[in-house]
C-alpha cells in the first residue's frame, strides 16, 4: 500500500495517543482544519474523469432534494403547467393560494361564458395580505391566534364564554376592512387563465354532485335557487330522473324485490300546508329538481397532446335543489325541523337515483348551510338509515350563517327589530280563538272585538317605531349618487300592515276567520323561531353541542356589497366602491339598506352582503370550543362582489334578474371540488 501524506499524519496521530501526550485545545482543531484542508485539495488533486463525476453526482443529490421539496411545496407538476392549483387539504400558509386557484377558474369559466375582464374584477375580490395573516390561523390551528388581546379576556371562561370572546376579537379585526380593499387587492393579482378545456376534469372525476339547501323564507319567494340555471330546463340526468320516477312509481312496496331500490312510497312525500292547516301528500318531483349542467360546446382549440374534450350531453355537474312550496314553513321553525325533512327526501332521491349519485357535496346557502351541518350531523348517527350519508365529501358554505349572524341578533337586543317583533309577539300571544263555532253568539262578537283591537293596536304601533328609523348621512349619499328616493319606513310599515291582514285577512271577521287567526299565530311562531336559530347565541350553542365529521371537507364562499359611501366627495374612491350589479332594482335597494343597517349594528363591519359579515360565513375551526369536537380543516374559497340574494337568487321582488353570473359560480365550485378528489397522480 503506498505511503501518502494522509496515512502518515494518521500514523502520527495515532503514535502521539499512545504515548498520552496531552495537546491543549487550540492544538486539537490544527489537525481537524490541516485535515478538511486536505480532503480540498485531494477533491482538486484527483484526475479530471473522476472529479467530474464526484460533481455530477454532487449536482443531482442536491436537484433531487429541491424537486422533493419542491413537490412537498406546492404540487409541482401543476404549476409547471402554468395551472393556479395547490394542496387538496390546505394549510394556513396556503389560504391566499387556494383563494387564487379558485379565483383563477372562475375567471377562466366567467371568460368562456362572455363576461368582461373589467367585470370579473367586480365579482369576484380577493382579500388583502394582512387579512390572510390574521385570518389563516383560524382556519387550521387550534389554538387562539397571537392577535388576540388576552388580557381583556376574564379570568375563568366556560367554553361557550370562550368562543363567544373569541367571535369579538374576529369582529375587531373584521372592522379593519374594506370591500373597496379586497378590489383593488385583486387588481394587483392578475388573473391566470386555466389551459385547456376546464371540463375535462370530469373526465377523471366523474360528475359531481351538489345538493342545494334554500335559505330561510324561501317559500315566500317566487323565485326557486339557481333558478336562472338552463339545467333545470333541460339536461341529461332531469330526463333521467324522469325515467326512474315512473319506473319507481310502478312498484308497489310490497312487491319490491331484491334487487329494487325504490318503491312507489319514494316517489311522493309530505309537506305541511299553511292554508289547509294540515299535511299533504304531493309527488316527490314538485319538492325536489334534479338536474345537470352537460358539457356543451369546446371552450377552445386544444393543444397538441391535451385529451379530447368531453361530448355535448355529458353530465359534468349534477344538481339536487329542495323547492319549498307557499306555505309549506320548510324554511322557517327550528334547524332540526327544516334539516329532518330535507333528509327524509334527500334519502327518497338517492333510493330513486340508485348509485348514480356520487361524490355529494352540501351547498348552503345562507340558513341553508346551517341546515346541512345539522342535517350531516343527523345522517352521521344512523349510518344504516341513511348509507348515502358516506358518499357526502363536503359542505360549502354559500354566503353560509355558520356562526350566527348580527342581523338576527338586533331581535334579542335594544335595536328597533326587537321592538317590531315584540309588538307583533303580543299581539300573537293574545289573540283569542276560544269561540271557534259560537258564530253569532255574544262570547263570539266580543271575542271578534278584542282581537281586532290587537290588530289595530298592533298596526298602528308598527307605523310608530318604523316612522322613528333614522336614515344615515351615509345612505342618503348613496341613494342620492343613484338617483333613487329614500325608502319611506312608514310607507313600508304600512306594507307590512297590509300584507299581515291581506294575507290572513285578520280584521274579516267571516267563516274562515278562526282558522286565519291560527295561521297568523302559527305563522309568526315559525318564523320567530327562525329567526331565534341564527343568531350567534344559537349557532354558538349549537358548536358547543354538537360535533361534525373531520373526515369531510368544509369549503366557504362569502359575498358582499360596496363600501360605504365616503361624505367627503372629493376622497378618491376605488372603481368597486360606486359600482353594483342591477343597481336600480328593488333588491338592490333593500339589500343595501340592510347593508347599512348590519353596518351600524356591527359598529362598522363593512364587508358585508346585506344580511352576513363575512367573517360568519366561514369555517374557523381554531373557534370551535367543545372538547369533543375533532380536528377539521376550513377551506376559503372566495369573496364575491354582489349582494346577499344576487349569488344565488336571480330575484326577490321586482322580476329585475340581477347580472351575477350564478351558473358560472356553480361550475366553477363543481370544477374546483373535481380537482381535489381527483389523486395528484392522476393529473
Amino acid at each position: 500500500m503506498p505511503v501518502t501524506k494522509r496515512s502518515t499524519r494518521r500514523a502520527e496521530r495515532e503514535k502521539k495517543g499512545e504515548n498520552g501526550d496531552a495537546e491543549d485545545e487550540s492544538s486539537e482543531k490544527e489537525p481537524l482544519i490541516s485535515e478538511r484542508k486536505y480532503r480540498l485539495k485531494w477533491l482538486l488533486g484527483v484526475d479530471g474523469s473522476k472529479r467530474r463525476t464526484i460533481l455530477f453526482l454532487i449536482k443531482w443529490a442536491v436537484f433531487i432534494y429541491l424537486v422533493v421539496t419542491f413537490y412537498h411545496a406546492q404540487r409541482w407538476g401543476w404549476l409547471l403547467q402554468g395551472k393556479s392549483f395547490y394542496l387538496p387539504y390546505h394549510s394556513p400558509g396556503n389560504m391566499r393560494k387556494t383563494g387564487l386557484a379558485f379565483r383563477n377558474m372562475f375567471f377562466t369559466i366567467a371568460r368562456r361564458h362572455g363576461y368582461s375582464h373589467r367585470d370579473i374584477e367586480k365579482m369576484i375580490l380577493f382579500p388583502t395580505e394582512s387579512m390572510f395573516k390574521q385570518l389563516s390561523p383560524l382556519a387550521h390551528d387550534a389554538r387562539w391566534p397571537s392577535w388576540f388581546n388576552r388580557s381583556e379576556a376574564p379570568g375563568h371562561l366556560s367554553p361557550k364564554e370562550r368562543m363567544q370572546y373569541a367571535l369579538k376579537q374576529l369582529d375587531n379585526v373584521s372592522r379593519k376592512s374594506k370591500p373597496s380593499q379586497l378590489f383593488e387587492a385583486g387588481e394587483t393579482q392578475p388573473f391566470v387563465k386555466m389551459k385547456g378545456d376546464t371540463r375535462n376534469i370530469f373526465r377523471e372525476s366523474g360528475a359531481i354532485t351538489l345538493v342545494l339547501l334554500p335559505g330561510i323564507l324561501s317559500e315566500l319567494i317566487d323565485t326557486k335557487l339557481f333558478g336562472d340555471v338552463p339545467a333545470w330546463a333541460d339536461s341529461t340526468l332531469k330526463g333521467r330522473w324522469k325515467e326512474r320516477m315512473e319506473v319507481c312509481s310502478k312498484i308497489l312496496p310490497h312487491e319490491r324485490g331484491e334487487g329494487e331500490e325504490c318503491d312507489e312510497s319514494d316517489t311522493v312525500d309530505r309537506r305541511w300546508s299553511l292554508d289547509k292547516l294540515d299535511f299533504l301528500v304531493e309527488p316527490l318531483a314538485e319538492l325536489v329538481d334534479v338536474a345537470s349542467i352537460d358539457a356543451k360546446g369546446v371552450e377552445e382549440e386544444l393543444e397538441e397532446g391535451a385529451s379530447p374534450s368531453l361530448p355535448d350531453g355529458h353530465p359534468l355537474i349534477h344538481l339536487v335543489r329542495f323547492n319549498t312550496p307557499m306555505g309549506s314553513l320548510e324554511t322557517m321553525g327550528t334547524i332540526e325541523r327544516s334539516s329532518t325533512t330535507f333528509l327524509r327526501r334527500l334519502t327518497k332521491v338517492m333510493r330513486i337515483m340508485g348509485g348514480e349519485l356520487k361524490d355529494l357535496y352540501l351547498v348552503g346557502y345562507s340558513r341553508g348551510a346551517a341546515v346541512a351541518l345539522e342535517l350531516l350531523v343527523q345522517a352521521r348517527k344512523s349510518p344504516k338509515l341513511f348509507p348515502w350519508v358516506r358518499r357526502v365529501r363536503g359542505v360549502v358554505s354559500l354566503g353560509g350563517v355558520i356562526y350566527g349572524t348580527e342581523a338576527a341578533d338586533t331581535v334579542t337586543q335594544d335595536h328597533l327589530h326587537k321592538k317590531i317583533l315584540e309588538s307583533v309577539l303580543e299581539t300573537v300571544e293574545h289573540v283569542d280563538y276560544s269561540h271557534e263555532g259560537d258564530f253569532g253568539s255574544v262570547g263570539h262578537a266580543k271575542e271578534v272585538a278584542s282581537n281586532t283591537k290587537l290588530f289595530v293596536k298592533m298596526g298602528i304601533d308598527l307605523v310608530h317605531q318604523l316612522s322613528q328609523k333614522e336614515v344615515s348621512d351615509a345612505m342618503a349619499l348613496e341613494f342620492a349618487e343613484l338617483g333613487v328616493v329614500l325608502p319611506d319606513f312608514q310607507t313600508i310599515a304600512n306594507l307590512m300592515t297590509k300584507f299581515l291582514f291581506g294575507t290572513f285577512r285578520l280584521n274579516e271577521p267571516v267563516t274562515e276567520y278562526y282558522e286565519n287567526i291560527r295561521k297568523f299565530k302559527i305563522f309568526i311562531t315559525m318564523l320567530q323561531e327562525g329567526i331565534l336559530g341564527l343568531t350567534t347565541q344559537a349557532r354558538i350553542d349549537w358548536w358547543s353541542e354538537n360535533t361534525v365529521p373531520s373526515d369531510v371537507a368544509y369549503y366557504s364562499i362569502s359575498a358582499t356589497m360596496a363600501d360605504i359611501a365616503a361624505p367627503n366627495p372629493k376622497d378618491i374612491q376605488s372603481p368597486f366602491n360606486i359600482v353594483d350589479f342591477l343597481s336600480s332594482s328593488a333588491d338592490f335597494l333593500v339589500l343595501r339598506a340592510f347593508f347599512h343597517d348590519l353596518y351600524n349594528a356591527t359598529k362598522g363591519k363593512q364587508i358585508n352582503d346585506g344580511q352576513v359579515c363575512y367573517d360568519r360565513t366561514m369555517f374557523w375551526p381554531s373557534l370551535i370550543t367543545n372538547s369533543k369536537q375533532k380536528p377539521f380543516k376550513g377551506t376559503f374559497l372566495g369573496i364575491l362582489g354582489a349582494h346577499h340574494w344576487s349569488i344565488a337568487l336571480p330575484s326577490v321582488f321586482d322580476g329585475q334578474s340581477s347580472n351575477f353570473p350564478r351558473e358560472v359560480l356553480l361550475e366553477t365550485l363543481a370544477t374546483f371540488l373535481a380537482h381535489e378528489r381527483v389523486p395528484f397522480y392522476k393529473k
